[in-house]
């Protein structure tokens, strides 16, 4: 079956159509994520989730070590542009959420990790 032919029967047209608006945006993350530098950082980053934990001790002492310095400095860049991204979607929820309050519509609250329960 062709990539079109899968697409076509695997997606609701709207699906289709977004995924067409967004085509070159998804090309380029995946390009950007498949480079060797992204591929090794992953790879780093499963291995070092296999290793045991620090005890507290010793992740104070760690803070020493220049390389978990600069790893800590890249984690919280990429936690600030995490927030930065997350900001308009929770200012459109609160938009969404006066809009619905004002037509009497009842909003569910959105899921995030502390009201959801695992199971």
């Amino acid at each position: 079956m062709k990539v079109a032919e899968t697409v076509a029967t695997s997606f609701t047209p709207e699906d289709v159509r977004l995924l067409g608006q967004n085509v070159v945006s998804i090309f380029n993350t995946v390009r950007n994520l498949t480079q060797p530098q992204m591929l090794g950082v992953a790879d780093r980053a499963a291995e070092a989730l296999k290793s045991e934990p620090d005890t507290r001790f010793g992740l104070i002492r760690s803070m020493r070590d220049p390389e978990i310095r600069r790893g800590m400095a890249l984690l919280f860049a990429v936690l600030r542009e995490l927030g930065d991204v997350r900001a308009p979607v929770e200012r459109a929820d609160v938009d969404r959420r006066g809009a619905e309050e004002e037509d009497g519509g009842a909003v569910a609250p959105r899921e995030t990790a502390e009201n959801t329960v695992a199971t």
